[in-house]
């Protein structure tokens, strides 16, 4: 999701498991009720 630079990523570091599948959740903190959210 693109946010032109308004939210920063956190530094953050995974280990993945070779046995097995990984899962990313995205969560979204209080967007307006008329923001459009989409993949980039």
């Amino acid at each position: 999701v693109i946010t032109n630079g308004k939210y920063k990523s956190v530094m953050h570091r995974v280990i993945a498991q070779t046995d097995g599948n990984r899962m990313s959740i995205a969560s979204f903190y209080n967007p307006g009720s008329d923001a459009v959210i989409y993949p980039a």
